[in-house]
Parts: structure tokens; sequence; C-alpha cells
């Protein structure tokens, strides 16, 4: 994932396997203050990397609430995603004058609960990861499939402002860390000019037991 998000021009990729200290601002304090340790750790740390990532675009960081579905809040001129699991935090930042959107995931490479895989995915899209996992034995397919769909979701709402289930979005894995999804929302779309295209590739990668994805929506101008 690295790589694909370092081929798109102003975004770059900021990581931590580790929790990072940093100085909350009175409304974050306020909105996060009865979390568990662990949540309070999580919030604090993706915004301690949004903190050295907005530097190295010459920004300061702002008061960063997250919005009416759990999103972050970028400053102007900046797009971005925040992920986080158990031993891992990420947040991906690009320029909005070059990148409209994008979406990062990441989870644990451990097969996802009992009844959860065939509730979430097709025959195809069951197909396609299962071929991942003949070529990449080590790889557990079935969560690849759903992180690319929650990085898809992530790359989604902010410039649509609406939910996708499970099934509205096909993802077609590829073993060379590739990735195709068709988006198919079930109402007439809010925002089509400028929006998400219907057809998306991302990226996938396990990297240090950690499953990674990424969906990078380039400017209009480059579409």
């Amino acid at each position: 994932m690295q790589e694909g998000l370092s081929g798109q021009a102003g975004v770059q990729l900021y990581e931590s396997r580790c929790d990072l200290a940093e100085p909350l601002y009175p409304d974050e304090l306020e909105h996060i203050r009865r979390a568990v340790p662990k949540r309070f750790n999580e919030f604090c740390t993706v915004r301690a990397l949004v903190r050295r990532g907005l530097k190295d675009f010459g920004l300061p960081r702002p008061s960063m609430v997250p919005g009416e579905r759990g999103e972050p809040r970028w400053p102007m001129g900046v797009v971005g995603s925040i992920t986080h699991c158990q031993g891992y935090r990420a947040v991906a930042i690009g320029r909005s004058c070059e990148v409209r959107g994008v979406g990062i995931d990441a989870e644990p490479n451990h097969p996802l609960p009992g009844g959860v895989y065939q509730r979430i995915s097709s025959a195809d899209e069951r197909a396609a990861a299962d071929q991942v996992e003949v070529l990449h034995p080590d790889v557990c397919g079935d969560k690849v499939l759903f992180s690319a769909k929650e990085a898809v979701f992530k790359a989604w709402f902010p410039l649509e402002r609406t939910l996708l289930g499970f099934e509205q979005v096909q993802i077609i894995l590829s073993p060379d860390g590739l990735f195709t999804a068709a988006i198919r929302p079930s109402a007439p779309r809010q925002r089509p000019v400028g929006g998400v295209p219907a057809r998306l590739s991302g990226h996938w990668d396990l990297s240090e037991g950690i499953l990674r994805t990424a969906v990078v929506l380039p400017s209009r101008e480059t579409d």
C-alpha cells in the first residue's frame, strides 16, 4: 500500500505501531473523555500522525472532532483518511488540488468471525479472494475483502455524504496486490459531478501481520 499511495502526487502515508502522545484541543478532550484507555490512545495517536503530516504540508493541526458518521474533519485544501487497529495506526493525507479523495483501512490478518463473510460478499468476490489465498497462503482473503470495502466507504462518504452497504460495493481482489471496486448505490446519487466514480481501483498488502488497503481518487483533471 505504501507504494500505491506514494505513486499518487500529493499523497503521503504516516504510520505507527505504538501509541504516541498528542496534546488535544478542549473540544477533542470533551469528545473523548469518557473513552476507555485503548480508544483514547488511538484517538491521540492518529492526531499525532495528522500533526506530523500536516507539518510536512506546511499546515498546523486543527481541532479534529469526528463528524456525524465518525469521519475526520480536515482543514481546507486537504483530504485524508484515518485507520487504526490492534498494533497499527495510520493516516493518509493528500492535497485537494491533486487528489479528490482517499480511503485507507487496516485489519489484523485474522479470518472474519463465523457467518460474517457470507453476509458481506458475493460468490464472485469469494472466488477472487480464494485465488488470493491459493497464491498467498499466509493471507486471509476474507479479511482483505472486508478491508477493501472499508477503504472504499471512507473514500466515498466525504464526497457523497451517503452510506453504502457491503452489498453495494463489489470488490474483486487480485493476487498482485491490486483490487477493483464497482459501486452500486441503492438510490440516485446526490452529487454526480465531482463525486466518486462508479468503478475504482485500489491496493492491498500484508505488512508485519497487518492487512492494509487503500483507494485514491485522482483530481478531476486527471480522471
